[in-house]
């Protein structure tokens, strides 16, 4: 698995600097000291690592040399999940650091509760599309997962936008961030087992 990442990073690590650097300015531009805007920026930008992975894949037929290699496909796709999850560890890493920087020069403070709300919703809906990500490219050939996963994509930010601004229309704490979380969770495991399976039966 290890090595399987180490891959991921040497291919990616161009596009993964580019991300880091240009996700760092624009949460610092357009995150205006929101905790939720400010991360949420920091993991969107980032999760869209895990599709050029998989172009790349493509380009190179990668899926074919490793499981020629002897590469069980079941820790490929793993990897792609793992890959996922720590890219959006990097998001959120890149997002915090910028609200950091924001709050500093602004000389503004930080509400504890508002960083927390903000970090679960954007680790939460950058999983949720990390692991759609991966479910459209294993379901779906090259030339329609990007459609289908960008119709997803939006169907589902809405969603879960509007799971996390349940707070403020029913009065009761948490309410919107703890759905939020099973939302994605869910997501994420339904994700990664249909992806397993289509990918086990997958004619390389």
């Amino acid at each position: 698995m290890n090595a399987l990442l180490s891959k991921e990073f040497m291919t990616l690590r161009s596009s993964l600097i580019g991300l880091v650097a240009l996700g760092s300015l624009f949460a610092l531009a357009f995150g205006h000291g929101s905790p939720s805007a400010t991360c949420v920026i920091g993991v969107v930008m980032m999760s869209s690592v895990v599709g050029s992975s998989f172009s790349y894949d493509e380009l190179y037929r990668w899926n074919l040399f490793a499981v020629s290699s002897g590469i069980a496909r079941r820790d490929i796709v793993r990897m792609k999940f793992a890959l996922g999850t720590i890219v959006v560890a990097i998001g959120l890493c890149m997002g915090l650091a910028m609200l950091l920087v924001k709050t500093s020069i602004d000389g503004t403070a930080i509400d504890v509760g508002d960083l927390v709300g903000g970090m679960v919703l954007a680790a939460s809906l950058g999983m949720a599309m990390c692991s759609v990500n991966c479910l459209v490219n294993y379901v779906f050939d090259s030339s329609k997962a990007q459609i289908v996963s960008i119709a997803l994509m939006i169907v589902m930010i809405s969603a879960i936008v509007s799971l996390a601004t349940l707070d403020m229309t029913t009065n009761i704490p948490w309410i919107g961030g703890v759905l939020v979380l099973v939302a994605a969770s869910a997501i994420s495991a339904t994700s990664y087992r249909i992806s397993m399976s289509r990918f086990q039966r997958k004619d390389l």
